[in-house]
């Protein structure tokens, strides 16, 4: 018994430094997967054109799921989009008391979905997550934006 004991205690920090050796591994390659994701993204992003303020819209539009729209379509459609909403921003936009400009804002959005010839449930869909979208990325707007 006191054998059995002996050589557990001198394998358990074997054991241990090879748990480590696995585990750092493991970080590493999750780690040079993300950054090859990354990579991907970004030139994925220079392709379209897109910025990085556009990205989070062109990916709500891309999850609509709909196939018909060409990458280019929707990287446009995004130009075009926040192009009409920032137009509409004004200080503490996003304030229950400006509800003036968020429906100024709302109303920007659905104008251009409709110029594009997006309709019914898209263009509700598309409208409240974009301006959604927009809530959040540009609730300090212009203080982080000049």
């Amino acid at each position: 018994m006191e054998k059995l004991s002996s050589l557990i205690q001198l394998e358990n920090p074997t054991l241990k430094q090879c748990d480590r050796v696995i585990s750092a591994a493991d970080v590493i390659r999750m780690m040079m997967e993300v950054r090859k994701g990354m990579q991907s993204e970004l030139r994925f992003q220079d392709e379209l054109g897109l910025s990085e303020e556009e990205v989070a819209f062109y990916h709500i539009i891309e999850n609509l799921g709909n196939k018909a729209f060409t990458n280019e379509f929707m990287a446009e459609l995004v130009h075009k989009v926040l192009a009409a909403m920032k137009k509409q921003f004004k200080v503490d936009w996003t304030n229950p008391h400006r509800s003036d400009v968020l429906s100024k804002v709302n109303l920007a959005v659905k104008m251009v979905l409709i110029k594009e010839k997006i309709t019914g449930e898209q263009l509700k869909f598309l409208t409240n997550a974009i301006v959604e979208q927009a809530k959040e990325q540009y609730k300090d707007w212009p203080r982080n934006f000049a």
